[in-house]
């Protein structure tokens, strides 16, 4: 029995003459609005041809994704590694395609990102062992020019001259290389960012990976990181990170490992204007940075009128009335633990004068104790013999930060606190210091002192805007602690006013120092 179709062969004709300006246009490119007219009643039947123009339209859509993502003809199912070879030091490397995506755009978009200028992407078939195409890299472009060359006429072209922002990337795996010490100190000098503090903390503690970036010879970038289920922690803290550098590498650590989802950094100045994945960032921290000058009479004479007679006042007035008043500075391995203990206990006692809760707890001040002799600045005042004040802090490179500050309550008319610190900024001049980290607390202190402000913040990084939505609870956590930090800030502000929502800003302050419980 011979089966109909349901429309007539001339019904079909007709949509198929219908239909063909359609196609026509849509190969044309799509510019315009396409017409025809019908046969019959000579008038425009858009709706007539809604489907199959849908269709159509869907179909060239996928056309020119494919186009974009694989140009001239690019089929990727057959790649089976992927070379990158860097031109200035002809270092060959490569990565096998099995557990990527078979997609050249989304590789690209992963990887492609994270490599340098003067980088070679080169794609090899599994057969031949030729090199099918060649891409330099242009962060997320990656532009296919055609090339048939051989693996060994690869290898065998000669190193060119190194380009000034050629970038290499080493990973150590769950590894901390010995030279990461002293890196850290000559990149970022700071005491939250190095390998010291890290290791008295404890945080070395869990398996701890190195991302390491060389321009040339030298190293511009270094981090360390450990991988908790799916997601990474920065180790990092306190320091200022290049756009370009932190691009480079969440990508590097995206397109290695699939299972990876985002992205933690704690308390650092990152610039995200680079940054193409999703983020969520917010002021976590402050610290307060005094940029040293070249000798101490050039500090004193930058001192505001009022500051400098304040302190030119109560310095007379201190050796006046203790003439066995000794100021002296200890370092290293030569700081005694009494001292380090006294200090804890003065800021101790000084906390309870005013209401608040401690803040150094056994564990915390056995962590002192460690870091102060490895790197640290004792600055003490002495009457009789015994500490009446003091600060400690700690050295790295050229840069000094305050740990903590504390005197004798029964001073307090001398001022031995302001004191103390100007003291200590003093004898870091004389040792040839860069800059001094008051480090967190708006305390009036240290902008007397010509403190600056540096924001620190909090930086979450997601894979894509699925995973972003995926960790909505991560999201909220972090627009909690932002809302939190701002509440504080403004309860800060209406402190220095003397109105009611002043001091009721003042009680709300003082009920949520005592609820906080010390550090352990």
């Amino acid at each position: 029995m011979r089966v109909h179709s349901r429309r007539s062969p001339r019904r079909q004709s007709r949509s198929r003459t219908c239909l063909s300006p359609v196609v026509a246009w849509l190969r044309a490119g799509g510019t315009g609005l396409p017409t025809w007219r019908n046969r019959r009643h000579g008038f425009l039947r858009p709706l007539a041809c809604l489907d199959e123009l849908r269709r159509l339209v869907s179909i060239q859509s996928r056309k020119r994704r494919r186009e974009r993502h694989h140009p001239k003809g690019w089929r990727c199912g057959w790649v089976k590694q992927i070379v990158v070879w860097h031109e200035p030091s002809g270092a060959v490397s490569g990565w096998p395609f099995a557990n990527l995506r078979h997609d050249f755009c989304g590789y690209a978009n992963k990887r492609i990102s994270g490599l340098g200028t003067d980088e070679l992407l080169l794609l090899v078939s599994p057969k031949q062992g030729e090199i099918h195409g060649e891409a330099r890299m242009n962060m997320s472009e990656a532009p296919i020019n055609a090339s048939m060359t051989t693996m060994t006429e690869a290898l065998a072209v000669p190193a060119q001259a190194p380009v000034a922002d050629a970038c290499g990337v080493t990973c150590h795996e769950n590894e901390v290389p010995p030279f990461v010490e002293a890196e850290l100190v000559r990149l970022y000098g700071n005491i939250y960012s190095s390998l010291r503090e890290f290791r008295i903390a404890g945080a070395l503690d869990a398996p701890t990976s190195t991302y390491v970036e060389r321009r040339g010879q030298d190293i511009s970038a270094l981090f360390l990181y450990q991988r908790a289920k799916r997601e990474a922690r920065v180790l990092n803290e306190g320091i200022r990170i290049d756009g370009a550098a932190l691009q480079r590498f969440v990508s590097h650590l995206f397109s290695t490992d699939r299972t990876l989802d985002l992205v933690r950094f704690h308390a650092l100045q990152p610039d995200t204007r680079q940054l193409s994945f999703p983020h969520h960032r917010y002021n976590c921290l402050e610290d307060i940075v005094l940029s040293l000058p070249q000798n101490r009479v050039a500090y004193l004479d930058s001192l505001g009128n009022s500051t400098r007679n304040y302190i030119k006042r109560y310095l007379n007035k201190l050796k006046r009335s203790f003439p066995s008043l000794e100021h002296r500075i200890i370092a290293g391995d030569e700081i005694e633990e009494r001292h380090v203990r006294e200090l804890v206990r003065l800021n101790g006692a000084r906390m309870a004068e005013k209401g608040k809760t401690a803040g150094v707890g056994a564990q915390e001040e056995q962590r002192i104790l460690r870091l102060a002799r490895e790197c640290g600045l004792l600055s003490v005042l002495l009457i009789d013999g015994r500490v009446c004040a003091g600060t400690i802090n700690y050295q790295v490179g050229d840069n000094y930060f305050l740990e903590l500050i504390a005197h004798d309550p029964a001073y307090n008319e001398y001022r031995l606190g302001t004191l103390c610190c100007y003291l200590t900024i003093c004898a870091c001049i004389e040792r040839g210091g860069a800059e001094y980290h008051f480090l967190w607390g708006r305390n009036d202190y240290k902008f007397r002192l010509l403190g600056v402000e540096r924001g620190l913040d909090h930086l979450t990084v997601y894979r894509s805007h699925w995973h972003r939505l995926l960790y909505l609870g991560t999201v909220l956590d972090d627009v909690a602690r932002s809302c939190r930090r701002k509440g504080q800030l403004w309860l800060h502000e209406l402190q220095g006013r003397d109105d009611a929502a002043a001091r009721l800003a003042t009680s709300v302050m003082d009920a949520l120092r005592k609820l906080r419980p010390a550090r352990s």
